[in-house]
């Protein structure tokens, strides 16, 4: 990420951390993950890899609701091998050496989806799976607290 648009961000995730605490009225040392947890919210790093992980459900349970260019996006790890794996329903992930082949949503996706719980990545409802993903997300806050 170019320095410029770096700093922009990280500027962006305390603004919103500040706006948390004035609507919480919270004292200042207030842990930031308390924050995101009582509030039934999410950090922008993690609104990013959530949208990421929606884009990735439609894409395997309603191909109908994309674009017809990204038929296909993503593919299975059962395409590259004539032999069953452990990890042959996983989604690929391409090899990228550079870092902004790593930030598309193509590597991102393939690697955020194949760390999701088995039992998430079954639901095919777009809001239950939603709900459960904001509900894994906000589990893990309250854990750090």
């Amino acid at each position: 990420m170019e320095t410029h648009i770096k700093n922009i961000y990280i500027k962006l995730i305390i603004l919103n951390n500040k706006i948390l605490r004035v609507l919480q009225n919270v004292p200042y040392d207030t842990p930031v993950v308390k924050l995101y947890a009582d509030f039934f919210t999410m950090p922008l790093p993690d609104l990013h890899r959530f949208q990421i992980l929606q884009f990735v459900h439609k894409f395997i349970h309603h191909p109908h609701k994309l674009p017809s260019i990204f038929s296909t996006y993503f593919s299975k790890n059962y395409m590259f091998h004539n032999y069953s794996t452990r990890s042959q329903d996983s989604l690929h992930s391409e090899y990228f050496r550079s870092s902004l082949g790593q930030r598309c949503i193509k590597y991102k996706g393939s690697i955020l989806w194949n760390t999701l719980p088995d039992d998430l990545k079954c639901i095919s409802s777009i809001g239950s799976f939603k709900k459960n993903l904001q509900e894994l997300f906000i589990a893990d806050y309250m854990y750090n607290i």
